[in-house]
């Protein structure tokens, strides 16, 4: 059975997803039956269905002096997700094109702390990242064994692990077991 959450996967948030999902179940319906069938509050499920008609995965039309609101085919999504794909592409264009000067900007200056903090997963990757462009060899860290556990799977673990081991890269780690 699909949930909202399958639809969240295609930038839709929770309450817009569980919006369009009531109103594909629904059929053609008011603003209030669609509120009621996903949930949401009817003040929020009328914000919700207006951001979904911009994206034209809605339509409203009037039927009998009443305004009634349809979701359009889910094919619209492949649309939205294309549209996704081009402006991250659009964005890694960009990005080569000023890259050259973000890194000359980015110098390894004497005066740059040696401890730095990283928080959540996104961060725990850069700094992997980094270890592995090491020139010195040797990385110091300090970290928790438990949390370290939670946020990467055993196999993201042992790639890491083989990686840096691969380049001939020495840790010496202080971790609370």
């Amino acid at each position: 059975m699909i949930t909202y959450k399958d639809l969240e996967k295609f930038g839709l948030g929770e309450k817009r997803a569980k919006v369009y999902l009531a109103s594909l179940e629904l059929g053609p319906a008011t603003a209030a039956e669609i509120a009621q069938k996903s949930g949401v509050k009817r003040a929020t499920t009328y914000v919700e269905i207006e951001s979904l008609m911009e994206a034209g995965l809605m339509s409203t039309y009037e039927h009998n002096k009443k305004t009634l609101f349809s979701a359009e085919s889910p094919e619209a999504l492949k649309r939205i997700l294309k549209n996704q794909e081009e402006k991250l592409k659009s964005a890694a264009d960009s990005l080569e094109g000023i890259l050259p000067a973000l890194l000359s900007m980015h110098t390894y200056a004497e005066e740059k702390p040696k401890v730095r903090f990283f928080e959540g997963k996104e961060g725990l990757l850069t700094m992997q990242e980094e270890f592995l462009k090491t020139k010195d060899k040797k990385v110091e860290s300090i970290y928790n064994v438990d949390d370290l556990n939670v946020i990467f799977s055993e196999e993201e673990r042992k790639h890491y692990y083989q990686e840096r081991i691969k380049r001939k890269i020495f840790v010496r780690a202080l971790y609370n077991p």
